[in-house]
């Protein structure tokens, strides 16, 4: 039987069907210089070889938050990580999300703040990475985040049949905790693409960790406090990038439509002021069911 390390190490390497993001990888690595770490592919188009017109979601690791030239977005980005922009090269686009390394692995094995390992625990590819030690990071990275999520999840009460119900129930679980879109069935959708790599780690997770049977009084708390904890700082999140990408209004209002179908026309005076914005289309997206 493979470790949870070799499971991971496997998982993180491009396959046939990895798209070919060179061309931005090329823009960040002009950008970001020699703070540059690596690069990551997760999302919908990770196993998508042709994803001309469609929106790339990349992670950017950095050496640390003195890449960016305003005082006020480093601090924004260390307090509320990750600050997200968008780039686009002939007809590849990517929406990045910038986290240093060193808070990147902090954030997977974060208590409360879930949206680092409920994201990451989902197979990623390392399209970048600036030397082995780097890669090194990013397994070890993954393998916490599962840790923590499992952690999280198994004393919760669930009673799944397969490690896909299980992930897909935490998916949803988390959630819970977030402005989500996406309709009830996504995180069953999204689970199921990798039936694979869940039925692994699971069995491998569980084999670490047959301890885990009921949830502790802190882990209840937690799940408690959780969600108003999640909705703000994803709101937080949300209104950081209205201000980091062109057109940051238009994004938010597209996204939330594309998952939900509530169909949102922000007014020009939105555009000229993002941030400010951002709290009116929250409120407005919210009371239209955009997201819950």
């Amino acid at each position: 039987m493979r470790t949870l390390h070799e499971v991971i190490k496997g998982a993180q390497q491009p396959s046939a069907r990895t798209p070919d993001v060179g061309p931005l990888v090329d823009m960040l690595k002009e950008r970001f210089g020699s703070s540059l770490s690596a690069v990551l592919l997760y999302g919908s188009c990770k196993d998508t070889p042709n994803i001309a017109n469609g929106l790339i979601d990349l992670a950017v690791i950095v050496e640390s938050y003195r890449v960016h030239s305003s005082p006020l977005t480093r601090i924004l980005n260390a307090c509320i990580p990750p600050n997200v922009y968008f780039i686009h090269k002939d007809d590849l686009q990517s929406k990045y999300a910038v986290v240093s390394l060193a808070q990147f692995q902090h954030r997977m094995q974060a208590t409360m703040d879930h949206y680092f390992w409920a994201r990451f625990s989902q197979p990623f590819t390392v399209v970048y990475a600036v030397n082995d030690s780097v890669r090194e990071s990013l397994i070890q990275a993954q393998v916490n985040a599962l840790t923590q999520f499992y952690s999280e999840i198994i004393p919760f009460g669930f009673d799944p049949k397969t490690p896909i119900e299980l992930w897909a129930q935490g998916l949803s679980l988390t959630y819970g905790c977030e402005l989500r879109p996406e309709r009830p069935s996504h995180s069953q959708q999204l689970i199921e693409r990798y039936d694979n790599y869940w039925t692994e780690v699971t069995e491998l997770l569980s084999a670490q960790l047959p301890h885990l049977q009921h949830a502790s009084l802190s882990q209840r708390l937690r799940w408690r406090i959780r969600p108003v904890y999640g909705k703000l700082m994803n709101l937080a999140r949300l209104l950081k990038a209205a201000g980091t990408f062109a057109n940051g209004i238009d994004y938010i209002a597209w996204k939330i439509e594309r998952h939900s179908g509530v169909k949102f026309t922000p007014a020009p005076w939105m555009r000229r002021f993002p941030r400010i914005a951002g709290f009116r289309l929250a409120y407005t997206l919210r009371r239209q069911g955009g997201f819950k």
